[in-house]
């Protein structure tokens, strides 16, 4: 009796294969370099089951994933008791606890939490010395500015108000270094599309930061500011840790308004 093939295309398809590395730029105080990352197309199961069905035209696609579901679900059910778990001679999973364990007499209750960890195979390492990089991207670590809320009014809708509080949200956005701070630029009406004013003497400083994160800024804009087009500028040498660049990177936020308070 033939087994009938079902093929699925919008449940099972494949995932692309190029190796793409994206290279992020560490400008040290004492030198520039990058570290890189592999830009992953991660693969589940529906797409692994893809990749069977141009193997072996003569199992059904719905009862190979029966199978591996079931795998999984015995795999679960393995680890829930503690055990380390051999993933088809790729990777062992296993549980420690996360951090030394203080004390002479430790007790349950101070056991820091059990975290899952991972073992490379032989077969793994092998597998990672024969990728091969197809394509290599830049990647950008400037401050990237998501949105910008007006704390006074509450709203995001690109105006703000003087002498009030303002949150940017986005990432790398923390401020640090001789030098960096935050600036409010000058926009002339009409000129809205042309890049930002390059005249720094034209720039004016914001108030008081009172939240300084990677991914978040609040600070208090000048009473003075007078109403009208600017931009944000952030200007920062921070990178990570306690370390800075070698040399400051700026971003900029849209064209905002700003109203009188």
């Amino acid at each position: 009796m033939s087994v009938k093939k079902i093929i699925d295309t919008s449940s099972f398809q494949d995932t692309k294969s190029i190796v793409s590395l994206k290279l992020h730029p560490i400008a040290f105080k004492d030198g520039l370099g990058s570290y890189g990352t592999i830009t992953r197309n991660t693969a589940d199961m529906d797409n692994m089951i893809a990749r069977i069905s141009r193997k072996d035209t003569g199992i059904s696609d719905y009862s190979v994933k029966h199978v591996v579901y079931l795998l999984r679900d015995e795999i679960i059910c393995t680890l829930r008791t503690g055990q380390a778990v051999d993933m088809f001679g790729l990777v062992t999973m296993f549980f420690a606890p996360d951090g030394a364990i203080k004390g002479d007499n430790p007790t349950p209750s101070s056991i820091p939490r059990i975290t899952p960890r991972f073992t490379a195979s032989q077969l793994a390492g092998e597998i990672a010395a024969g990728l091969k990089v197809d394509r290599i991207e830049l990647g950008d670590s400037s401050p990237k500015v998501d949105s910008v809320a007006d704390l006074f009014t509450g709203e995001e809708d690109g105006t703000l108000t003087a002498g009030k509080a303002v949150r940017i949200s986005g990432s790398a956005l923390k401020i640090g270094g001789t030098g960096s701070g935050i600036f409010l630029v000058p926009v002339a009406e009409g000129a809205e599309d042309l890049p930002p004013d390059s005249d720094e003497s034209t720039w004016v400083p914001v108030g008081r930061l009172v939240s300084n994160k990677p991914k978040t800024l609040e600070f208090w804009l000048p009473d003075g500011a007078a109403p009208g087009l600017w931009r944000i500028a952030l200007r920062t040498l921070f990178l990570k840790g306690n370390m800075e660049r070698k040399t400051a990177v700026t971003s900029f936020s849209k064209v905002l308004r700003i109203t009188a308070g």
